[in-house]
């Protein structure tokens, strides 16, 4: 391999990847499927490993930036494609790919079809089933939270190699680190989460301690805490944080808000470099949050919250710097939404819902498409069996989502030609309800 270049091996990649695609079609009319998920292990295999040669080449070591819009957690993009942490398994899918591929090289495993439940926990892509099944790639490593059988069903993070090779057990990390405060989330490299104690200030009430950490994601360093808040509460209520979720992790920069003591919320960005806290400024003053939607490239994309759901400014698209200043109107959605995200044609708004009745007409999750220089609504995209609050968006290629059954489905962004219908496709099926 050291006569090979760069150019050399994208033409491997670039092949595999053709021929894989065109003798995927002949096996998928066979329906092999078993046959295919071995084939698709093999050649995933030789590609992250040119992959890796190149850039093991390099003179200086260069850490691709993975992050993108909003995804689901249990979602990460890796170097040429993406990993998903789906029900119980860990998978593999990128273009060129008729389906996600399990992470896993047994030759007679059914992995996420197979009905017994021994046998799944013994193919090579379970993780198990928790109600935080992260995952991130970092640096040419996957990280991801599982069960433990071993130990009474714990939860406890995995780390592994790109193909999914090489998998250690770190038991740096527990779940009773985090049941009293926000579920874990990774972000370059590290794990951030937060913890709340309550101090009694007596007659009903306590001071709520809440406190956001850190760790080096492989559990090698002590946490170290990044800001402190606190407010007085009634003390029935135990499970209020101080801290609302969610919180979100983009670029050099966190995004939470604090329950003030008047009922509303103080939103603040936080500084990952310089380790400041900034309070951003509320263009209403009777907004009583200002709700994060998505990110694009520099930018936060971002709507007000009100008392009442009918205020029309609640509709409002607004974008800033990252650190909230320099606040621009985008324009005004017809629907509200929960999501946002944004490439350089169009904006996606996700209006969050599931399949409902409304007015007396069926509605079903949705998401609307704008232009993003005229505000002209494009497309009104009706999810396929979509799960609520469920988000995913994605990057410049592909919009995601999970929808029911543990499946996930991707719309291609070269499909969003004026006239037409968008193109989506299933990309992943863990139907199983394996534990």
């Amino acid at each position: 391999y050291s006569n090979i270049d760069r150019q050399e091996i994208e033409n491997i990649e670039t092949a595999v990847v053709n021929w894989q695609a065109i003798f995927a079609i002949s096996l998928v009319r066979r329906k092999n499927m078993k046959f295919l998920h071995k084939l698709n292990y093999v050649l995933l295999i030789l590609c992250l490993s040119c992959t890796a040669y190149a850039n093991e080449v390099k003179e200086e070591k260069e850490i691709v930036d993975t992050e993108y819009q909003f995804t689901h957690e249990y979602m990460a993009k890796g170097e040429n494609g993406y990993y998903l942490c789906i029900g119980s398994f860990l998978f593999y899918w990128e273009e060129g790919m008729d389906e996600a591929t399990p992470l896993c090289s047994k030759i007679d495993c059914m992995h996420q079809y197979e009905e017994d439940r021994e046998k799944a926990r013994e193919c090579e892509a379970y993780v198990g089933y928790t109600l935080m099944n992260l995952l991130d790639y970092y640096d040419g490593k996957l990280y991801t939270f599982g069960v433990d059988w071993e130990h009474g069903r714990s939860i406890i993070q995995y780390v592994m190699d790109a193909d999914g090779t090489n998998r250690e057990k770190n038991d740096e990390y527990k779940y009773y680190d985090y049941v009293s405060g926000w579920s874990p989330r990774y972000h370059k490299g590290y794990l951030y989460y937060a913890t709340v104690e309550a101090e009694p200030l007596g007659e009903g009430y306590v001071n709520k301690v809440s406190k956001l950490w850190r760790k080096i994601a492989d559990g090698s360093e002590e946490a170290e805490e990044l800001f402190e808040t606190d407010y007085k509460a009634e003390s029935k209520v135990a499970f209020d944080s101080g801290f609302v979720m969610p919180f979100y992790l983009y670029k050099d920069y966190a995004y939470f808000a604090t329950m003030r003591e008047d009922g509303c919320y103080q939103r603040y960005v936080y500084d990952l470099k310089e380790k400041k806290a900034t309070a951003l400024p509320y263009r209403y003053e009777d907004a009583v949050n200002m709700m994060v939607r998505g990110f694009y490239e520099d930018k936060m994309i971002y709507s007000y919250a009100f008392e009442h759901d009918d205020r029309e400014e609640g509709k409002n698209v607004f974008i800033s710097n990252l650190d909230g200043s320099e606040e621009e109107l985008l324009f005004t959605a017809k629907p509200s939404f929960f999501f946002a995200g944004m490439d350089d044609k169009y904006v996606y708004l996700d209006d969050g819902q599931c399949e409902a009745i409304i007015n007396g007409e069926k509605h079903t999750r949705t998401i609307y498409i704008y232009d993003k220089n005229t505000g002209e609504l494009m497309w009104e995209y009706d999810m396929i069996n979509p799960t609520i609050l469920a988000w995913g968006l994605g990057d410049e290629n592909y919009l995601f989502y999970l929808a029911t059954g543990d499946t996930v489905y991707a719309l291609d962004k070269k499909s969003l030609i004026p006239g037409q219908e968008p193109v989506t496709k299933l990309i992943v099926e863990a139907p199983n309800d394996i534990f």
